[in-house]
């Protein structure tokens, strides 16, 4: 019994982390063209233009490729959740039902549909997630340091989407 409470406070421990890091991809997917985002606290934001904004991202050491350096570090996070949900057993390993549903068959049922619906949140977010790095690459596109990291990601982000497509139709 322990050990079936100990795995529920991990995967509550383990959505907390990922609704975290898919907040910051979401926030990376509505970055618009011009803007550029603040790595400062402890979410991305996006940050506003400003007579203060240069003296703020000096203060905190806050850069383009401290920020190109994050988004590569969230959106490989992510990726690598996505594929553990994928490799788990918890996606197939489901018995055919019987009557009357024990308890452990009703466990494994909901654990499957939960990690479904995760990856589906995670698909739609890696998708939107092109889009804000599409528009950071357009401006620093004289930054071919910042371009040269993020293209490779958008292509890296785009074959996982379709990965993850493919299983979810399984």
């Amino acid at each position: 019994m322990f050990s079936f409470l100990k795995n529920i406070c991990i995967c509550i421990i383990k959505m907390d982390i990922l609704n975290n890091l898919l907040f910051n991809i979401q926030t990376i997917a509505s970055i618009p063209k011009g803007k550029k985002i603040s790595t400062a606290k402890e979410f991305i934001v996006i940050d506003e233009e400003s007579v203060v904004q240069g003296l703020w991202r000096r203060r905190y050491n806050d850069s383009r490729y401290k920020a190109v350096s994050l988004i590569c570090r969230e959106v490989h996070i992510v990726i690598e959740i996505s594929t553990r949900i994928m490799d788990s057993r918890s996606l197939y390993n489901i018995e055919v039902i019987k009557e009357p549903i024990d308890d452990l068959l009703l466990v494994q049922k909901s654990t499957r549909l939960l990690r479904i619906k995760e990856l589906k949140k995670i698909r739609n977010s890696l998708r939107a997630c092109v889009y804000g790095i599409d528009n950071l690459c357009e401006t620093y596109n004289a930054d071919a340091n910042v371009v040269g990291h993020l293209n490779p990601l958008v292509v890296e982000i785009e074959k996982h989407v379709t990965l993850i497509t493919e299983l979810l139709r399984l």
